[in-house]
């Protein structure tokens, strides 16, 4: 009796330990095929989804395919994995800038990760990996071998023939046969059921031992805030690239030229910066480099071209801290110059927009249309409006002059017409730095109504200032 429980507590192991052994064989074939990762979980910060010491299952996909709400698990760059659900994901071409946060943690993860793929989380098999975890140490490892060689035992041991029990002298001579058989049919199938059994776990323990080393171990990381005594903390705000319009330095031959900005970088302890260039107004290429403790902005371009001569340009940089691209500085850093004819040098320009002056109309309180007539005549020699710009560089000065009656709106170009309005902006007289609108005043004030005059003043760099007077007169 005790004998056979014994031969069934054996095909009971073997049973289940076979049933394990072929899913273990399993996710080895699938690993091995279909880029499958094992992780285990080592912290709580996506619980309750994923619990501490689950073993997960992810599958290797391109940043494209990355959506948020996805589970993912991705390098931190220090030999370390984290796993956490995508908040926002931004793709640039193969390369994707993932935003992410545990299911447990308030806020998401202070760094954007830059990848070109991630492991997508498929499902989790809750406390597996504690005993995954065990196994793979020293002594798993050795009870794995002691089991390995009891299970080779089993392959290649053999039953020894006993000899059958003496049968009973009631027991007829047919029925003693038939009883012997079945008994020595019975003992073959179980043994070749062991043997089958046996060899599969062989495989089973053989693959558990190679899944095991696929097994990464992956971190679901607080970041919560938390309470710090002992110590002072500061906040780190990105600087924009200084700006120093007197470091403009011109280079280039013939009608291929460049032009330099250049500005302290950080050093160490601060974070390394990168930057966002952009060049406005003629076609060019830019790059930064940095040397010690200085960054500079190189803008290359061909004055070969029309498109490229005589043209404002304007040069604006942004910094982030490398590795974090969607960290931008809170201002932005601008340059301007002016390019020339071919084959020619730039001008290095300046960024202080024109000031624009009003000589008439003013005082327009209360003002009459004879009272405005006669201050232009004696102030703008008889024209509607005049005033003067000052500014290093020559100036194009354009005007708006609107005036409403009876919600009806007609614009002034030396008389008031509705056809006017059709250009917003008409170039000024004068000579800059002076400036008047062409007509009588005497023309321009005969209606009782409300006046608008705007004047825009652009400089030679692309630098622009805008005015508007608004007055009633009866």
């Amino acid at each position: 009796m005790c004998r056979r429980a014994l031969g069934w507590g054996r095909q009971t192991v073997l049973t289940v330990g076979a049933v394990l052994g072929v899913l273990c064989l399993l996710v080895v074939a699938a690993s091995a095929l279909f880029d499958v990762r094992p992780l285990v979980f080592e912290s709580g910060s996506m619980s309750p989804t994923i619990q501490t010491g689950a073993l997960a299952i992810s599958h290797r996909v391109d940043a494209a395919d990355l959506e948020a709400g996805d589970v993912v698990s991705v390098p931190t760059g220090a030999g370390e994995r984290v796993t956490h659900r995508v908040v926002t994901v931004t793709v640039r071409g193969d390369v994707a800038s993932l935003a992410l946060k545990g299911d447990a943690n308030e806020s998401a993860d202070p760094r954007v990760y830059e990848v070109g793929h991630a492991d997508r989380v498929l499902f989790d098999v809750p406390m597996l990996g504690y005993a995954l975890g065990w196994l793979t140490g020293g002594a798993g490892l050795f009870l794995l071998g002691l089991y390995a060689a009891f299970l080779l035992s089993v392959i290649v041991k053999r039953p020894a023939h006993r000899t059958p029990p003496r049968p009973s002298p009631s027991t007829p001579r047919g029925g003693r046969r038939r009883a012997t058989g079945v008994r020595r049919a019975r003992g073959r199938h179980q043994g070749r059921h062991s043997i089958a059994l046996s060899v599969v776990l062989v495989c089973a323990v053989a693959s558990g031992l190679v899944l095991a080393q696929r097994i990464t171990p992956t971190l679901a990381a607080w970041n919560d805030n938390v309470g710090v005594t002992g110590m002072s903390m500061k906040a780190y705000t990105v600087p924009a690239p200084a700006y120093n319009q007197t470091t403009c330095t011109l280079g280039g031959t013939g009608t291929t030229r460049t032009i330099a900005y250049s500005w302290p970088a950080t050093v160490a302890p601060l974070p390394a910066l990168s930057y966002d260039i952009v060049v406005s107004g003629i076609a060019a290429t830019s790059a930064v480099s940095t040397s010690g403790s200085t960054a500079t902005v190189t803008v290359t371009f061909s004055t070969s071209t029309a498109t490229n001569q005589n043209k404002p340009v304007k040069l604006t940089a942004v910094s982030w801290p490398t590795g974090a691209s969607t960290w931008k500085s809170a201002t932005t850093t601008t340059w301007r110059f002016r390019t020339r004819g071919s084959s020619q040098s730039a001008i290095c320009g300046e960024i202080d927009p024109p000031s624009v002056t009003f000589t008439q109309p003013l005082n327009l309180a209360n003002r009459t249309r004879a009272a405005q007539t006669t201050s232009s005549n004696s102030s703008c020699a008889n024209t509607p409006a005049c005033g003067s710009s000052s500014d290093g560089s020559a100036t194009t000065m354009m005007f708006r002059f609107e005036r409403t009656v009876s919600a009806a709106v007609t614009c002034w170009n030396t008389s008031w017409s509705a056809a006017n309005c059709s250009t917003a902006w008409r170039s000024a007289g004068g000579t800059s730095p002076a400036w008047r609108l062409t007509g009588t005043a005497a023309n321009a004030y005969t209606v009782a109504g409300s006046y608008m005059l705007r004047i825009q003043a652009t400089d030679a760099y692309g630098n622009v200032t805008t005015q508007t007077i608004n007055f009633t007169l009866t």
